[in-house]
């Protein structure tokens, strides 16, 4: 039986009136600085300027995405894992008793027919939602969704205005815990993964009210999930890839019978998913797959290297990025299917096994790849157009993987 209730809002307090320009406040009240902040510490700027949240295993630290310059290193009580939020300026980090909200400090705000962008110094907010061991964070459409594997719990998070608070609007209580993931979707209908400790292979519907609307127990050993065209939902499978639209289930079938894609990259205006690309009888990882959801036909793109779970980034030019065992960032036409450019980025590094230990990673912002290499505790920005390194930053700490917000 799955179980949702509403609960009250959980605000957090923005800060009061700051003139600049004879235009409103930063931010207004929803997304000015907090009232601990001094109006001097706002300064506005010439244009966005993003901001990259690096984790480690005490903290996070904030750095400047153009100039890789440390910005802040904040001390969490646990070690964190950092997803941005779709507003530009936040970040989810998950510990295993909870979410909280990081500011990384930097917005824009629209004014009719041009706009203000402003930054201070980053802070995590007073704003949390206890979940037990919190583990897939999905944003759709101003709500996201925070799953808790320890309980088998969905919160769905209205995320419209972090800076002013957001309500906590409902908890779904699942039959079982699992490892899992949710997301709602624009008409209110949220997906959920539905499993238990012995198995993870089915996806339920479900509509205001927790009553079950469709099904699919056909998703053996789910793992990810992502947003293609026309609000197309896929989730990763064994032997297959399980997708939803227009009220139903489909499966669109892998190559192999033991291939398994495990972390799906979509774009809203594009009907191809990325995907990492594994099988059963192989070890490691050496080809990635191209999935048309309106088609449903797949394509495999071999790599001349190998690559690791974190490897896997979706810039917005239709391009795949894949961080090789070689050090290279390689980019593929997804429309091509086929490897354009590849560009030294890091030294060549090899996949640990499981999923604890710190593994180079990359995550992309404007044509920007943004490389954490933990041996060397380094983080490197890449230029994927110009195909050179824009930047290097040398960290006291060994990252663990970033999150970039565009200010």
């Amino acid at each position: 039986m799955i179980r949702t209730t509403t609960v009250g809002a959980l605000a957090l307090t923005a800060a009061a009136a700051l003139a600049l320009s004879g235009c409103a406040t930063p931010g207004g009240a929803a997304s000015g600085p907090k009232e601990t902040e001094a109006a001097s510490d706002v300064a506005e700027l010439d244009a966005p300027r993003p901001r990259l949240a690096v984790t480690h295993d005490d903290g996070v630290v904030v750095l400047d995405a153009a100039t890789l310059d440390v910005v802040a290193d904040i001390p969490t009580d646990a070690t964190p894992h950092a997803v941005a939020a779709e507003d530009g300026r936040h970040a989810f980090l998950t510990d295993p008793e909870g979410v909280s909200v990081l500011d990384l400090g930097v917005w824009s705000d629209a004014h009719g027919d041009h706009g203000h962008s402003y930054e201070t110094e980053p802070a995590l907010t007073d704003l949390r939602f206890e979940l037990a061991k919190p583990s897939h964070v999905v944003e759709h459409d101003g709500v996201t969704a925070l799953f808790g594997d320890g309980e088998g719990e969905v919160v769905l998070v209205d995320t419209s205005d972090l800076a002013d608070g957001a309500d906590e609007l409902r908890r779904i209580e699942l039959r079982a815990a699992h490892h899992g993931v949710a997301l709602q979707l624009e008409d209110g209908v949220v997906l959920t993964t539905d499993g238990d400790e012995t198995a993870n292979d089915s996806v339920v519907a479900l509509d205001a009210d927790g009553e079950e609307l469709a099904r699919t127990d056909d998703c053996t050993g789910i793992h990810g999930e992502t947003i293609a065209a026309g609000e197309t939902v896929a989730f990763g499978c064994i032997g297959a890839v399980t997708t939803y639209a227009d009220g139903a289930f489909d499966r669109i079938a892998l190559p192999d019978a033991d291939g398994r894609v495990g972390g799906p990259k979509g774009d809203a205006e594009s009907p191809v998913l990325f995907a990492d690309y594994s099988r059963e009888s192989q070890e490691g990882r050496d080809t990635v797959a191209l999935i048309d959801v309106e088609s449903g036909t797949v394509r495999l793109v071999a790599l001349p290297t190998g690559y690791s779970y974190s490897s896997l980034a979706r810039d917005g030019e239709d391009r795949g990025v894949v961080l090789g065992l070689d050090g290279a960032l390689h980019l593929i036409d997804l429309d091509a299917g086929e490897i354009t450019t590849s560009i030294p980025a890091i030294d060549a590094w090899t996949a640990p096994e499981g999923h604890g230990t710190p593994t180079p990673g990359v995550v992309v912002h404007d044509g920007v790849a943004y490389v954490t290499e933990p041996a060397a505790n380094r983080v490197t920005a890449v230029d994927l157009d110009g195909a050179s390194v824009l930047a290097e930053a040398e960290l006291d700490v060994a990252p663990r993987q970033a999150a970039v917000v565009s200010g």
